[in-house]
C-alpha cells in the first residue's frame, strides 16, 4: 500500500472511492466526510451534545453581557448629567411649594 498523497496515511483505494462517492451524494467535500468518519471512530459521535449545563452557562453569559452594557450606558449618562450640573448649577432654580 502506498500512502495517500494528501493525507500521508495508508488508505485502501476502494474505501477512498467509497468516501468520494458518498461525499458527492451528500454534496460535501470528501476530506470533510473523512474527518467526520475519523472523529466518529474516536468519540463515537460526530458532534458534542449540548447539555443543560452548557445552555445555562450560555444564558448566564448573555445576561452578564447585557448587564455590563447597561452599566456602561449608566456610567456615560452619569458623566453627562454631572457635566450638565457643573455647567448649570441648581443655585438659580427656585422650587415652589
Amino acid at each position: 500500500m502506498r500512502p495517500s498523497s494528501t493525507t500521508g496515511r495508508h488508505v485502501r483505494p476502494t474505501l477512498r472511492r467509497g468516501i468520494r462517492g458518498c461525499a458527492a451524494k451528500l454534496e460535501v467535500n470528501d476530506k470533510t466526510l473523512n474527518d467526520w468518519i475519523i472523529k466518529h471512530s474516536k468519540t463515537k459521535r460526530v458532534t458534542q451534545a449540548r447539555t443543560e449545563e452548557h445552555k445555562e452557562l450560555d444564558r448566564a453569559n448573555r445576561r452578564i453581557h447585557e448587564l455590563e452594557s447597561e452599566n456602561e450606558f449608566l456610567k456615560k449618562a452619569l458623566r453627562y448629567l454631572w457635566w450638565v450640573a457643573y455647567l448649570h448649577p441648581l443655585e438659580d432654580v427656585v422650587f415652589e411649594r
